[in-house]
């Protein structure tokens, strides 16, 4: 049996919060291009693709 620290518990919970914000954040943008009458490939300036929102939510800057 192996011990598990308190650090490595963080880190998982920081790694599964960040996946379930990351699912979430995909499927609401999805959602908005849809609304916004975006099709695949299509780009309306000022409107950006899911992993795109993504990263900039992430961003450190």
């Amino acid at each position: 049996m192996t011990t598990t620290t308190n650090q490595q518990h963080t880190g998982r919970a920081t790694q599964t919060g960040q996946d379930v914000m990351s699912t979430a954040l995909r499927g609401w943008a999805e959602t908005a291009q849809t609304v916004l009458g975006l099709g695949a490939g299509e780009r309306n300036e000022g409107v950006q693709s899911p992993d795109r929102f993504i990263d900039t939510w992430y961003s450190d800057e």
